[in-house]
């Protein structure tokens, strides 16, 4: 039997750091969360590099602003990793939708409270972030998302 995000709450990430809430019953497989940890240390790189200068999320650590960036490196990287996962996107926050679960590598800008790596049912994922407005399910980032907190590089419009 695999590992799953229930399990390993406190064996991936290191001494001292949460990368799952404990109250999670995700069960998704160890892989998909050090992905997440990967793509979440790729994120703080590009938020502190100079490529990112004149994007909204430059220079900042709690990756305020990257939702939308972070979103679609994650699920590139699920993707390539064989996973099958969609955008979460809301009028005003961006995740990733796998397998009744939502993977959030940037509720860091909502504050301290949530761990780098956030896994939580999509329904209690729904009520959490209610605010940020109605989460839909979609296979790539809207057009109406805003330029200044797009990914850098190679991101298209896909319409």
């Amino acid at each position: 039997m695999g590992l799953t995000a229930k399990t390993t709450a406190n064996t991936i990430g290191g001494v001292g750091e949460r990368l799952v809430r404990r109250r999670s019953v995700c069960a998704l497989p160890a892989a998909v969360l050090v992905v997440a940890e990967e793509t979440r240390a790729f994120c703080e790189k590009i938020a502190a590099s100079k490529r990112s200068r004149c994007k909204d999320y430059h220079k900042k650590p709690d990756l305020a602003m990257m939702c939308g960036a972070a979103s679609v490196y994650l699920a590139r990287a699920l993707r390539a990793a064989g996973v099958e996962c969609q955008l979460f996107e809301g009028v005003f926050h961006c995740a990733v939708w796998v397998g009744g679960c939502v993977v959030d590598i940037t509720a860091t800008q909502y504050g301290t409270k949530y761990p780098k790596v956030l896994v939580l049912p999509e329904r209690k994922y729904r009520k959490t972030f209610k605010t940020e407005g109605v989460f839909r399910k979609k296979s790539e980032l809207s057009c109406e998302w805003p330029k200044a907190q797009l990914p850098v590089g190679d991101f298209r419009c896909p319409h």
